[in-house]
């Protein structure tokens, strides 16, 4: 599951997007409902239903509950490289103290991916209320497991209008504490892949923080900054993750488990826009992204909804991503020459820019109550397959396949 986590909860913050109907009144719940489809092109696929519930308690009070579960198949890239000759590897898997062995053999030219199955249940509750007349709070408890990794986090935020009601200044901070229990337990780092050297499960805690202000300009346009910045503890290195060593031909000899420093200081600034005409509405949003890793990152986002009737809208959307690599991000070592402190080849950590496109289309039904949508979204993620660094034999082969990903979200909200 931590495999494609980052994707995922792109597509999971665009699901939960789709599903907001128009807010309860009081004592009424609203309900929004709302199911995914992920599909990674050869590799990984996801079905998510996300059910959330909000009841207003009057006085501008509210409590809520948020349900999502995840199934998941597939594959994602090991860590090695491809090379000149056939790479054969033994996975473990099993759950509830079971442990199986998996052999899976490559051509020469593939990229080696691990195969995996898993289950993700999370569930999260919150409370929102007015503590004075322009200042809100709310709180938020969240856990979820799967089979190799539980978390458990908390949020606290607020929210304090000027008199005149066109600012808004926002403030908040929460804290997640997670355990990592790899199958067959934590490997030893950068130690050879064969080793049987485990020694159990680790711990992994992160500490957010955020402000902002929200402005509204003109009767039509308003604006919002904000900025976060967060910090990771503990154990970041993927269990499963490999490098390759490699001969001076680039040939891969044999592999060592990848290792990633034990702390992470990651900031973001966001700045977005909306602005709405005389029917429709645009919204754009850049985001700027830089972590103690070494990864910077730019986001552009686009987005335009454009009322067909009364009852009825279609909203385009645009999406690009570009990100430069960990410090510690390598195609491979040299057999012989002195190991790094760090080192990992996910592709993740590596440049990478990713391209998306999106339709949505939102519509009510005069027999039914509530609002409906359904969202299409097409995903490129990849970088140049043939980079500078590549060493010898590296050089004939597409280091990094384009990763084609295709994304269905259905959506229901309804007051009751």
């Amino acid at each position: 599951m931590q495999l494609i986590k980052n994707r995922l909860r792109i597509a999971t913050c665009s699901l939960l997007a789709i599903a907001g109907g128009a807010a309860a009144a009081d004592g009424d719940t609203q309900l929004d409902a709302a199911m995914l489809f992920y599909f990674e092109d050869g590799r990984t696929d996801v079905f998510e239903p996300v059910l959330n519930l909000k009841h207003d308690l009057g006085n501008d009070q509210s409590i809520g509950v948020k349900f999502v579960v995840d199934a998941i198949t597939g594959s994602s890239p090991n860590g090695a490289t491809p090379t000149n000759h056939p790479q054969t590897f033994t996975s473990t898997s099993g759950s509830q103290g079971e442990v199986r062995k998996r052999v899976e053999v490559f051509n020469a030219g593939e990229t080696p991916v691990r195969m995996f199955q898993d289950n993700r249940i999370s569930v999260d509750l919150n409370y929102d209320r007015p503590l004075t007349r322009l200042l809100k709070g709310e709180i938020t408890g969240h856990i979820s497991a799967e089979k190799d990794y539980v978390s458990r986090g908390t949020t606290l935020s607020f929210t304090q209008d000027t008199p005149d009601r066109l600012t808004t200044f926002s403030v908040g901070g929460g804290a997640n504490f997670d355990v990592v229990e790899p199958t067959g337990g934590k490997p030893e780092p950068l130690k050879n892949s064969d080793s049987t050297n485990h020694f159990g499960n680790a711990n992994k805690d992160e500490y957010d923080g955020m402000i902002g202000i929200t402005r509204i300009l003109s009767r039509r346009w308003l604006m919002q900054l904000n900025f976060s910045r967060s910090r990771d503890k503990g154990y970041l290195t993927e269990p499963y993750k490999i490098v390759s060593i490699l001969d001076q031909t680039g040939s891969q000899i044999y592999y060592r488990m990848e290792n990633r420093p034990d702390n992470r200081t990651h900031q973001n600034v966001l700045l977005s826009s909306a602005y709405e005409f005389t029917d429709d509405v645009i919204h754009f949003s850049y985001r700027y992204y830089w972590d103690d890793w070494g990864i910077r990152s730019n986001t552009v986002e686009m987005k335009y909804r454009y009322e067909l009737s009364e009852a009825s809208y279609l909203e385009p959307q645009f999406r690009y991503y570009k990100q430069t690599a960990a410090t510690f991000f390598v195609s491979g070592i040299i057999d012989g020459t002195t190991l790094p402190q760090f080192a990992s080849s996910d592709y993740r950590l590596g440049n990478l820019q990713t391209t998306t496109y999106a339709l949505k289309y939102g519509f009510q039904l005069e027999d039914l109550d509530g609002d409906f949508n359904i969202r299409a979204e097409y995903m490129r993620q990849g970088d140049d397959p043939h980079p500078g660094n590549a060493i010898g034999v590296q050089k004939n082969y597409d280091l990094f396949p384009a990763v084609n990903v295709f994304i269905i979200t259905a959506g229901y909200s309804v007051n009751f």
